[in-house]
């Protein structure tokens, strides 16, 4: 990167001169619209390949004064890498701009910027049964088997917590491609956890334990403070995770949208040898949509399972599932020293990265799609014969996979701790870069003990209070856990409780807001909500912010919330910590509701009465002043578009229709009349319709002479 960032400099500023030059044996409207277009933020490169007539019609498409506005995403070749860039255009037009940027020879690919979300689920009581899944996988046998070096992992999340102890010694050098940091922090908890799955210290007698004990592990941050990213800042992290040495990418998010800049990045990095695997999504229970990474081509894609070797209900389906591995009730790291359990197939997925990490190391003359292919060909059969779209072609099998030669490959497997001379396996394969082997560890050297092949326990610890019984309890019995963090675990200590990673809420459930409702499930799931503004008449298009809480017998939980409008779905986000925030533009009369899911738990709780969503108008300009001319009179319009506003003029105590015009797409509207000598008063009535009540603009006093 460093050697084709000078470059990629000198290059826009080449381009930038070229835009001049265009622009000065341009006409005049032309040279506008390229400068327009280089305003709007569009990549220099990109703008010095758009002709006039592009860069007018790329114009046309961005968002004028009142009109929603949509982020596009595209790709650009510079240097050997590609780069990720994003642009607002109106929302109507984003299929227009996005052909429009791709007929352009350095653009890869472009489309609508969507967001992600993470894929975990449900916090269970804190005192249900330990790490199983090293159990089912065979973890301890697995360890001792010959595996090399086990390549670079990139956990593209939420950031690494870089502090817990179970992780010390096991993390690279990372990025924040939001911020620019190093990615060594984690608010959110879900990269920190999906990280500890992959390679929590083993034999250092404190926490947790990973399927990999001897991980390289790159936090990628990809995700904001609210828990959602952008697709093209997932994009961002593959490309960095590619350039900078990681083998194997661990994707534990997605939605139902695909993105082609992220599709894009998918096909670089698959391009330069690396493997990528991705979790299904937590559908299962309501029509498994489609899920992005998880259904690009080139990507392994994982369904969760239980301690039963039954599919996780939540566990989404479909004919692109490659594998499947334990994603209920797992027990990893958490920040702040702490652990918890999550559900997910967010959870399943580093299950799979670790196997497949494993046998990158030990035959490391694999390609990523050799390695991928002898995963799947050495997993257990679950569900029906053969290959299925509930389990894709089976349980992972670690021990298996190790064990078995894969095909078209002689070579004995590398032994444990043998570090590669080089290969197809690596960036250099298929290829790639032959970009080095990142930065060493960031973090200092462990104090605990060399780690052993000793096993996780697979029975939960004692509390030392009150002892857990052998079974989960139900959620109405369970102690609450305390409210303080658990102290970080000292080495050659017994394992320390988990505990849940929110501090205990109060007792009684919190109250509703003004304006808010309270909503419980038969499970016990209990919902409140509220929403901003919390009248029943607010302005179209303006937003309405949506907070509440989620508890489960008195306990935050993890989830995903919905804010709906009859049966459409107006926003989407994480619930975190047993709260929730959603946003979205109001655009049509209805009444809210809102649903949480958490594992397989469902609320639904209405916010407040029906919503009259009314049109807001305003003036945009005086008229010309002339009596008996015809005079446009013009007026900023918030309401759908094909509405027909009228001009009104007050006579006496009536008010008299004095013209009408269209509502037009870009927010506007032009009324056409000829005033009378004198002053009038006017005012703009925009009707009901398509979703939106009526809407009055302020009067106004036109003299004309």
């Amino acid at each position: 990167m460093t050697s084709t960032r000078p470059a990629r400099c000198c290059a826009a500023l080449v381009t930038v001169a070229a835009v001049a030059a265009l622009s000065l044996t341009a006409t005049p409207a032309e040279a506008a619209a390229l400068r327009a277009a280089s305003a709007a933020g569009l990549d220099a490169v990109v703008t010095a390949e758009l002709t006039p007539a592009e860069a007018q019609a790329f114009v046309d498409a961005l968002p004028q004064r009142g009109e929603s506005a949509a982020s596009l995403a595209y790709t650009v070749e510079a240097g050997g890498t590609l780069a990720v860039d994003t642009v607002e255009v109106a929302a109507e037009s984003v299929s227009t701009a996005s052909r429009l940027l791709d007929a352009q020879p350095s653009v890869v690919a472009a489309g609508p910027d969507t967001r992600r979300s993470l894929l975990a689920g449900d916090l269970p009581d804190p005192y249900a049964r330990s790490q199983w899944a090293l159990a089912r996988l065979g973890a301890q046998q697995a360890r001792g088997l010959p595996h090399g070096t086990p390549p670079v992992v990139a956990v593209i999340d939420t950031g690494v917590d870089g502090t817990h102890p179970d992780l010390a010694g096991v993390l690279v050098a990372g990025t924040d491609v939001l911020t620019g940091g190093d990615g060594l922090t984690d608010s959110e908890g879900h990269g920190t956890h999906v990280a500890g799955i992959i390679g929590a210290v083993v034999g250092n007698g404190i926490g947790v334990a990973g399927l990999v004990p001897d991980a390289r592990i790159m936090p990628v941050k990809v995700f904001g403070p609210d828990g959602t990213a952008y697709s093209s800042d997932v994009a961002k992290g593959i490309i960095w995770a590619t350039d900078h040495g990681a083998k194997v990418l661990n994707l534990s998010l997605g939605s139902d949208t695909p993105s082609a800049a992220e599709a894009s990045a998918v096909r670089y990095a698959t391009s330069h040898g690396v493997a990528i695997v991705a979790a299904m999504g937590n559908d299962g229970e309501t029509g498994s949509p489609t899920s992005y990474p998880a259904a690009y081509a080139g990507v392994l894609a994982v369904g969760a399972t239980t301690d039963t070797d039954t599919r996780a209900p939540f566990s989404s389906t479909g004919s692109h599932i490659g594998v499947a591995a334990p994603g209920e009730d797992i027990l990893s790291t958490y920040p702040d020293d702490r652990y918890a359990w999550l559900d997910g197939t967010s959870m399943a997925t580093p299950y799979a990265v670790a196997a497949l990490g494993l046998v990158l190391g030990a035959w490391p003359s694999l390609t990523a799609a050799q390695a991928v292919s002898h995963i799947e060909a050495t997993t257990t059969d679950l569900g029906d014969p053969g290959f299925d779209d509930e389990f894709g072609w089976g349980l992972i099998d670690p021990v298996r996979a190790l064990s078995t030669q894969p095909d078209g490959v002689t070579a004995e497997p590398q032994p444990t701790g043998t570090v590669a001379s080089g290969g197809a396996g690596g960036n250099g394969g298929s290829g790639g870069s032959g970009t080095p082997d990142p930065a060493p560890p960031t973090d200092p050297a462990p104090t605990a003990p060399a780690p052993q092949p000793d096993p996780a326990p697979t029975t939960d610890p004692a509390p030392t209070t009150d002892p857990a019984p052998p079974t989960a309890p139900a959620p109405t019995t369970a102690p609450a856990p305390t409210a303080q963090p658990a102290p970080a675990p000292v080495a050659g200590s017994t394992q320390p409780l988990p505990v849940d990673p929110a501090p205990a809420p109060s007792t009684a459930p919190e109250p509703a807001p003004s304006g808010g409702s309270t909503g419980t499930a038969p499970a016990g799931l209990t919902v409140t909500a509220a929403a901003r503004p919390a009248a029943a008449r607010v302005t179209y298009g303006s937003t309405v912010t949506v907070t509440g809480t989620a508890l489960l017998g008195g306990l935050g939980l993890t989830g995903t919330a919905r804010l709906l409008e009859g049966a459409r779905t107006l926003a989407t986000g994480s619930v975190r910590a047993g709260t929730f925030t959603l946003r979205a533009p109001l655009q049509r009369s209805g009444t809210l509701r809102v649903s949480v899911t958490s594992g397989s738990r469902t609320a639904v709780v209405s916010v407040g009465s029906a919503r009259t969503v009314a049109a807001g108008v305003s003036w945009a300009a005086t008229s010309s002043g002339r009596a008996r001319a015809r005079t446009a009179f013009r007026a900023d319009v918030d309401a759908p578009a094909r509405l027909r506003a009228r001009l009104e003029q007050k006579v006496g105590k009536r008010w008299v229709v004095r013209a009408t015009a269209p509502v037009s797409a870009k927010g506007t509207v032009a009324f056409v009349w000829s005033p009378p000598r004198g002053t009038s008063t006017l005012r703009v009535v925009v009707p009901a319709g398509y979703g939106a009540a009526a809407g009055t603009s302020a009067l106004r006093r036109h003299t004309a002479r």
